[in-house]
Order: structure tokens, then sequence, then C-alpha cells
């Protein structure tokens, strides 16, 4: 799942190269992500969001994806991290125009940061609810920004690397390492 499209081709490639498949969608799928995005997406693995603001919809098609037969396993692109775009782009609106609203601003960038940090909290559920990994990729890194996240109560974690390359390997070493333990179980 990505915001936007040219992440997700550029990861497709980086599965192929670990051996891992991006298998089609199900029409089921397909028709139920129509009702969440505009009718331009373009329909196919990886679902790309095709940039749309809504904090709803990320929600709703990582509940798609991890729920389907078909998915092992979910990397999302640029879903979280848009805080870290939004904090310095709120910065730069106040430094050019003093007079803007710092009231609308902080009000803006709080929306984003309860979003990521209800993003992460409903990721690290479907993992404990479907026991899929989910990896995801920051749309941009700031200093504060690390690679897991953890939730209290759990010891479940949320996992954001700052390239897809990183992803895709880490959920390829997930998989070469599942092969292992199957083949030496029998």
């Amino acid at each position: 799942m990505t915001l936007g499209g040219g992440w997700g081709v550029v990861t497709v490639d980086l599965c192929a190269e670990c051996g891992l498949e991006v298998p089609e969608l199900s029409g089921e799928i397909k028709n139920a992500i129509d009702g969440l995005l505009p009718d331009y997406w373009s329909r196919t693995n990886p679902v790309d969001l095709v940039g749309e603001r809504d904090l709803h919809i990320p929600l709703a098609v990582m509940d798609l994806l991890m729920a389907w037969e078909g998915c092992d396993a979910v990397i999302n692109l640029g879903i979280f991290g848009r805080s870290v775009l939004i904090d310095r782009l709120g910065e730069s609106v106040l430094n050019a125009d003093p007079t803007y609203s710092v009231g609308v601003v902080a009000d803006i960038t709080r929306q984003f940061h309860e979003f990521e940090s209800r993003y992460i909290v409903h990721i690290v559920n479907l993992i404990q609810r479907h026991q899929k990994p989910v990896f995801g990729v920051g749309l941009v890194s700031g200093q504060k920004e690390r690679t897991v996240y953890p939730v209290p109560g759990t010891e479940t974690k949320c996992i954001f690397f700052p390239t897809p390359e990183r992803a895709v390997k880490a959920l390829g070493k997930m998989v070469e390492y599942n092969e292992f333990i199957r083949k030496y179980r029998q």
C-alpha cells in the first residue's frame, strides 16, 4: 500500500529481486477499495492511495489487505512520516507569514501526529489479530524518528524503515528464515 505510485513500482521491483511474490488483488478486494478511493486508482497491487488526504483511507485499506487470505504481509509506503513534513511546512508558513494563525497550523500538525499514533496502534492490533507482519516506510525522516515503535500494553511493535529497500530486505530475510525453520522441522 503506497501513498504514491512511484514508490510502489520501486518496491514491487525490489520484491521480485528478493523472490517475494506480489499477488494480484482479488475482485472482492478491488470492489471494497473502489468504495474508498477515486475511480482513477490503479486497481492493482500495490494499492496506490493516489495521494488521498482522508486519514481514514489508509486504516480501512490496511484492514482489507490484512484480512485478505491472499496476503501474507503488507509493506506500507509513505503513510507514516507525514507529520514531519507537515511540521516543516507549518514552520515555513509561519516564518513566511508571521500574521498567519499559529492556532490553525498547530491544529493541522496535531491532527497528523494523532493520526500517526493511532496508525501505529491500529497496525499492531492488525498484526496480532491476523498474525501477519507489517513493514512500513516513512515518508520523511526527522530527528526524532526511529525504526521500532512500541505500543504500551503489548510486546508487538510497529516497524518503519527509512527506505523501501530496507523494508523489502527485512521481509525477504523473514521469509528466508521461516523457510529454513520449516525445512528443518520436518
